[in-house]
């Protein structure tokens, strides 16, 4: 006789439900416990099938997290983990000093400030817009640590000014601040760790003709989030948050911390500050925000604005970029109710729009056809990927367009494709990620790119 169990494993994105049949075993009588032969007999089979179904339940959830309903941005594992995850966070004594903080001289009082900037579909730049050209920047992104190694640094700048218009770009804030700022709530946290000079690394960039961009990790900020718990995502009716890893973008407390960085960071003479994790989180079930998709683009809009607000009071030429899924420009209404990020009304607010179009993050046997899809697979993705922003944000716009492609797990040819796509898709420009910063084949590959004659060299 045969009874069954029914075992079920729920996470936020899979269930699994497992049928186990349990064995018919008879206790002998003079046994008050079962011996340990027939404990081990019911514990083996069970053990083995929990690790079976839990490794399942962690592949389904991760493959959930996909392109298949919305865009990977940084995977937790390998090289595609986020700089918060590789960086080794030093200890009191272990942090170098650099002096000489960036500050925002001449800056308004902070008790000036306002917080309730026109809606979006209303905002207009205070400074004359550019003319319409493609932002052609050709760069590979660093980590804090690769940028303050300073043999790696000056090699990675003799590869990139071998090729037109070159860029790297630099993590300036995660979790910390990794360049030294005078913040004053940052300063009050011990949450700046300055792990280069910022300022010496633009003026020996610019010296050879290259860009830097600042990679501003927005929203993503366990450290302010734990330490500031009313920045914290919450339902707003059950007024419960959601964790301590984001923070809400409207929240007064986290548009003054970050106003304050970047009002650093713009006077560090940097070209452009990229907004990443600019969005709501996935991993989370979207019942537990509470907050529909044009809910989330209007807290994050204000975030935005604030970043705008900040440039353009400096009356730099800092450009304002942000990072975003690439499955936005596959299906829109989709992926935008559940991050939030409103990409043909965010485009009237910045100046660079960056999908993240890393084919390895699309669902395998998906979203491409060998016979149908011009290409490679690589090729097909990142293509595929401009063409739809290009469409998303209209003519008028899709200058602003510059992808992020993939530099991990690549060969020479998955880079050659990829660089490819970009230029036929109409974009010029693009960046590198690789956790790792290692870019032999991508820089094999954009010495033999051929920049098309309407792009910016």
């Amino acid at each position: 006789m045969t009874s069954v169990t029914n075992i079920q494993w729920t996470t936020a994105n899979a269930v699994l439900a497992l049928h186990i049949p349990e064995p018919h075993c008879h206790t002998p009588a003079r046994e008050p416990i079962p011996s340990l032969r027939t404990f081990a007999y019911w514990l083996l089979p069970f053990g083995m099938v929990t690790a079976t179904a839990l490794l399942f339940v962690e592949v389904s959830a991760e493959r959930q997290l996909s392109h298949v309903t919305v865009a990977l941005e940084q995977s937790q594992r390998l090289d595609i983990a986020t700089t918060e995850q590789m960086l080794i966070q030093p200890g009191a004594g272990d942090i170098p000093v650099i002096e000489a903080p960036v500050t925002a001289h001449a800056a308004a009082p902070r008790e000036q400030w306002t917080l309730t900037p026109p809606p979006i579909p209303a905002y207009e730049p205070k400074h004359s817009a550019a003319p319409p050209m493609p932002h052609a920047e050709r760069g590979v992104f660093l980590t804090p640590s690769s940028a303050a190694d300073a043999v790696f640094l000056e090699e990675t700048m003799n590869q990139v000014s071998k090729f037109p218009n070159p860029a790297l770009i630099i993590d300036v804030k995660g979790s910390f601040v990794y360049f030294a700022s005078g913040a004053p709530m940052a300063t009050e946290m011990r949450l700046v760790r300055p792990l280069y000079d910022l300022p010496a690394i633009v003026t020996k960039a610019h010296e050879r003709g290259i860009t830097v961009i600042g990679r501003f990790i927005a929203l993503k900020d366990p450290s302010l989030a734990s330490r500031k718990s009313e920045t914290q995502i919450r339902h707003p009716l059950k007024i419960r948050s959601v964790g301590n890893v984001w923070v809400d973008g409207e929240n007064a407390v986290t548009l003054q911390y970050n106003r304050e960085i970047l009002e650093d960071l713009v006077y560090s003479g940097i070209d452009e500050i990229n907004l990443d994790y600019i969005r709501y989180p996935t991993e989370y079930a979207q019942s537990d925000i509470g907050l529909t998709g044009a809910e989330k683009a209007a807290h994050i809009g204000k975030f935005l604005r604030m970043a705008r607000e900040v440039i353009d009071a400096s009356r730099r030429p800092t450009r304002l970029g942000i990072s975003t899924y690439a499955i936005l420009g596959w299906n829109f209404p989709v992926n935008f109710e559940a991050v939030g990020q409103d990409i043909p009304q965010f485009a009237k607010i910045v100046d660079v729009i960056s999908p993240m179009a890393y084919p390895s993050t699309f669902a395998m046997n998906a979203y491409y056809e060998p016979g149908r899809d011009k290409g490679s697979r690589m090729y097909h993705l990142v293509w595929k990927t401009v063409v739809g922003y290009r469409e998303l944000v209209g003519p008028e716009n899709a200058h602003k367009i510059r992808p992020w492609i993939q530099g991990y797990g690549v060969t020479e040819k998955n880079m050659n494709d990829q660089i490819q796509a970009v230029f036929d898709a109409g974009a010029c420009g693009f960046t590198v990620w690789s956790a790792s910063n290692a870019y032999g084949p991508a820089y094999k590959a954009m010495s033999k790119m051929q920049v098309p004659p309407d792009c910016a060299n």
